[in-house]
């Protein structure tokens, strides 16, 4: 049948459209991930894209789509081969994505240092963000420390930050950097799980 049919479909008739899960649909692949993300109504309240194939581009064209998501409040989207690019477009979209509470990206095994350095960037701007979730990622000691400087950002004083949980297990970074995380933490509103 193919995916343009349930593109139109949800365009012309999912108007209180909340959860949209194509989770495992390995063969989407970033065209099809894309396609989707141009058709997303407002009212979408969960997207789930694990495991779809996509990379880069199929992230970016999620990312271009989070402003206009308004009700957005959970994003699944780990499990895919997303590179720095696609990461770093996310990150900063979280921004300006009004509802987004969590985000998880677990098994995203190319996200590495430099996509943990694009969220340690956003983190001090996604003052409603409770749930990140990057487990799994190939984070070495450089994306901890990036983190950890962003963690130490979210005090309670500076602003309203809602409390977020961050996951780090199965990651790269080691005891020294547990402890870097860990005292970052000790006066913010940000809970560490690892």
């Amino acid at each position: 049948v193919g995916l343009l049919p349930i593109c139109v479909g949800i365009r012309r008739t999912c108007h209180q459209l909340q959860i949209f899960d194509v989770r495992g649909n390995v063969k989407l692949g970033d065209a099809g991930v894309a396609l989707l993300a141009g058709v997303l109504p407002d009212t979408l309240v969960e997207l789930d894209i694990y495991t779809t194939g996509c990379s880069d581009d199929g992230i970016t064209a999620i990312a271009s789509a989070l402003p206009v998501l308004l009700s957005l409040e959970r994003l699944y989207c780990g499990g895919n081969s997303v590179g720095v690019l696609g990461w770093t477009a996310l990150a900063e979209a979280t921004r300006a994505a009004p509802a987004l509470r969590k985000v998880d990206a677990l098994y995203s095994n190319h996200m590495c240092c430099d996509g943990a350095k694009a969220w340690a960037s956003s983190l001090a701007h996604c003052l409603l963000l409770e749930e990140l979730l990057l487990e799994h990622c190939q984070i070495d000691s450089v994306g901890a420390h990036a983190l950890a400087e962003s963690f130490a950002e979210r005090v309670p004083q500076a602003t309203e930050f809602a409390t977020l949980t961050v996951q780090l297990s199965g990651n790269q970074f080691k005891a020294p950097d547990t402890k870097v995380l860990e005292a970052a933490c000790a006066e913010s509103t940000v809970l560490l799980k690892l």
